[in-house]
């Protein structure tokens, strides 16, 4: 079987329409790897970073999306997962239909409206904030109760920078959305008027604890 691997620069988005219809849209920092024709009785990618499937129904032919450490299987669905390797949790966001998580022995299916969290092992479900889970997809930064590490690691893929923390750094939880459009200094002005500082040379931020 013959592959085609897809990697997402840092800056970058993509959108593809596989063999079987299934369409998946990648965020930066993202490498995706899969056949350029699928088998009859099972399609399966290997991802790693974040992407958003809409997956084409096929009962015959389940669609496994393979992470590290985990396992998505669908038939036909909505979904996000957010795998990045330098992040120690992997997320999946479902949006529409249903899907089942593996990890091990361990398996759970997920309804839509919820998210299923990998962390040390173990699969923990919540509700999810789809909107806040897809706005990348949809050209928007959405924080919903985010700390600024968290805003930080978008930040880096998005605008290809490298973030370094002063010790103590404000553990203020920020509440927002715009445009991914907009440039890094107006994005990172938006975060100094909650009351966090920075200091810029060239590709380089420091996260100040004042």
């Amino acid at each position: 079987m013959e592959y085609n691997t897809i990697t997402i620069p840092r800056g970058g988005q993509y959108q593809l329409t596989m063999a079987d219809g299934s369409k998946v849209w990648l965020n930066a920092g993202t490498t995706l790897k899969f056949p350029r024709t699928f088998a009859d009785n099972k399609r399966a990618v290997e991802l790693s970073g974040e992407a958003y499937f809409e997956v084409a129904k096929n009962e015959s032919a389940p669609f496994v999306v393979k992470l590290n450490n985990m396992e998505v299987q669908v038939l036909g669905t909505h979904f996000n997962v957010k795998a990045y390797p330098e992040e120690s949790i992997i997320k999946t966001t479902l949006l529409e239909g249903k899907v089942e998580l593996k990890a091990g022995i361990n398996s759970t299916l997920l309804q839509p409206g919820k998210e299923g969290v990998f962390d040390a092992g173990n699969i923990l479900v919540n509700n999810a904030n789809t909107a806040e889970a897809i706005a990348w997809k949809n050209g928007d930064f959405l924080f919903d109760k985010s700390d600024i590490k968290s805003i930080m690691q978008q930040f880096e893929r998005w605008y290809d920078i490298d973030v370094q923390y002063e010790e103590g750094v404000p553990k203020n939880r920020f509440v927002g959305e715009f445009s991914r459009n907009l440039s890094l200094a107006a994005s990172l002005k938006i975060l100094e008027l909650s009351g966090i500082h920075f200091t810029i040379s060239g590709k380089n931020i420091t996260v100040l604890n004042r």
